[in-house]
């Protein structure tokens, strides 16, 4: 006989797949990530959505998206059963409602209906005005979706709710506070689903303000604290449980797969994160974590990108202790690429080093993605660049390409991810010569990488959004440079 000992560190371990920044997964794609989920022992999924589930009163909001429907819903939750995974319905009901507010007919609902002011630039509308009736409409969103599912969770978003107190209810929050009027209105989002049973995720980032405020929650009521950026660089997952801790009830951590805003993803910064993340949420007892995967900025980065970071954030929310020392280049080629050649899993990693002698050190993603973004400003990233430097990263970059030639991967979409890993890294020295202002930076090129971007996309994901996605990046070198000198001022930055 043999007696094998093993348990969780945390008990609910949940991945959330971003489909609202403009990709929507293809069925395929998304079985893809249940596989690798279900190899990395989780048990919880979510689908982040925003205006991307096929609302039938709302058409308008999702007719351009492809979004998921009651039927895609109805074959994932199947899935997710074969593989021991609950299915959680989510679907974000305070903040981050730009596309429902850009509309006419939902236009009203706004707490600033001509937009705001953050980070440095005006924003269009996106937070509800805290109400009664703008609780009742996001509440009958939750209400049509919760019953397709079989959990009784549901995670109701309610973060960044960035222009609260700068519109409508201004003088509500002179009176009481932005985390007093933030909190009413939440519990008009939660009170009534736990009434009804259901046990209610939501986001901490504001909550986390006045923390004494959560000990007035309903007790299925669970407040997520994120944190994305390796713990050295910036504030850690450990302050965020210290804060939430003074609310006297439960929460949950969530980390994230440093995929977003980078084109071959920030590996090192996931791997951080994510084990801060793990090692704190076993320290505080924490129920559950969810691993995020973001789609900020248009989304650009090919799904593959998040697999090795997914299985090492499953691997150490199940044991950190036995997990953290896991080589990524061998979990890589193992239990993702299926490489015995070992080149695969080599190159990804080095890709996912990639970005950092270029920085920047702490602002959720890379340079040589961002620059590519014109709605981003220098000024957001704006660390001096070594030209030098640039010039040797956009070289190893020509050589992670070269040598993915030699991979011999086996998994069952081995030449889609070689594709989809050549082209990351040519975006990514893309980048680099846009940085370096480099002559080599044509309007033919820009147009070409595009037209690769979409060919990409339309493997793995579904063509609603694509071309917003595409619309998001530079169309020509000298929009770079303009927006050099308009945030800089003309001043030398190297």
């Amino acid at each position: 006989p043999v007696l094998i000992e093993d348990w969780p560190d945390v008990k609910i371990r949940g991945f959330m797949l971003d489909i609202s920044r403009d990709r929507v997964p293809t069925r395929e794609t998304l079985e893809r990530f249940l596989d690798l989920m279900a190899k990395a022992r989780y048990n919880q999924f979510q689908l982040y959505t925003e205006h991307t589930f096929a609302y039938p009163e709302h058409e308008a909001v999702w007719k351009h998206a492809s979004p998921i429907t009651a039927d895609d819903i109805k074959w994932l939750q199947a899935k997710c059963q074969e593989r021991g995974i609950e299915l959680v319905p989510n679907q974000n009901t305070f903040g981050h409602f730009e596309r429902w507010l850009a509309l006419p007919e939902y236009a009203d609902r706004a707490e600033s209906p001509q937009g705001f002011d953050w980070g440095g630039r005006h924003r269009s509308p996106s937070v509800l005005q805290p109400t009664q009736d703008n609780a009742d409409f996001a509440l009958s969103l939750v209400d049509e979706l919760t019953p397709l599912f079989d959990s009784d969770w549901v995670n109701i978003g309610a973060d960044e709710t960035f222009e609260l107190g700068q519109g409508k209810s201004a003088e509500l929050v002179k009176e009481k506070g932005v985390h007093k009027v933030y909190f009413e209105h939440l519990m008009r989002l939660v009170k009534p689903l736990t009434d009804k049973g259901k046990k209610v995720q939501f986001w901490a980032d504001v909550l986390e303000g006045e923390p004494e405020l959560g000990a007035d929650l309903p007790e299925n009521a669970i407040p997520i604290a994120w944190r994305y950026e390796d713990p050295a660089k910036g504030r850690s997952l450990e302050y965020d449980a210290q804060l939430l801790e003074k609310s006297g009830r439960p929460f949950w951590l969530a980390p994230g797969l440093g995929n977003w805003n980078s084109f071959t993803g920030r590996l090192d910064v996931a791997i951080a994160n994510l084990t801060e993340c793990m090692r704190v949420a076993k320290e505080h007892e924490c129920e559950g974590v969810l691993v995020t995967s973001w789609g900020d900025n248009g989304h650009m980065e090919p799904p593959s990108i998040s697999f090795v970071p997914l299985v090492l954030g499953g691997a150490y929310a199940w044991d950190l202790s036995a997990n953290r020392a896991l080589d990524p280049v061998e979990v890589a080629n193992e239990q993702v690429f299926d490489d015995p050649s070992g080149v695969a899993g080599q190159v990804f990693v080095e890709l996912g080093f990639s970005w950092k002698p270029v920085g920047p050190s702490n602002s959720n993603g890379s340079a040589l993605f961002m620059c590519l973004i014109p709605s981003w400003p220098p000024q957001w990233w704006g660390e001096a660049q070594d030209p030098e430097v640039v010039e040797e990263v956009g070289q190893e970059l020509l050589s992670l390409i070269d040598r993915l030639k030699d991979a011999d991967m086996r998994c069952k979409d081995a030449e889609l991810v070689k594709e989809e890993l050549v082209h990351a890294a040519k975006m990514a020295k893309l980048g680099a010569d846009v940085l370096l202002e480099s002559e080599t930076v044509t309007e033919e090129r820009i147009a070409q990488a595009k037209l690769k971007q979409a060919e990409l996309w339309l493997k793995r994901s579904r063509p609603g959004g694509l071309q917003d996605s595409l619309g998001k990046l530079l169309n020509r070198l000298s929009d770079f440079t303009e927006i050099q000198r308009i945030t800089w001022g003309g001043q030398e930055r190297r």
